[in-house]
């Protein structure tokens, strides 16, 4: 068996009640290049300003399987969408 990456995570966790939940989201972020053009892409994990917006916390984004990137400090609006439309789907509630 090869030896795992630091970067590894996997793509679904337990949670308490023993329901595997997989985790189908991932972040946007925008990055300016040299000549000034600014790419999109998918990023590594949602900043901890995305998840406070949502009203997640980190253990309970820990808990969902949620992918956190500790270094990102933006809060882009998409992503903080996404994150509510993610747990409103998990939890059932509306609203």
């Amino acid at each position: 068996m090869e030896a795992l990456s630091r970067d590894y995570q996997p793509t679904c966790q337990k949670c308490r009640g023993g329901v595997i939940v997989m985790s189908e989201l991932t972040p946007i972020v925008r990055r300016k290049l040299k000549d000034g053009r600014i790419i999109e892409r998918e990023g590594r994990g949602f900043s901890i300003n995305e998840l406070r917006e949502a009203g997640i916390t980190l253990d309970l984004a820990k808990k969902l399987g949620i992918r956190i990137d500790k270094r990102r400090r933006s809060c882009r609006k998409e992503n903080v969408e996404a994150l509510k439309e993610y747990l409103q789907k998990i939890t059932g509630k509306s609203g």
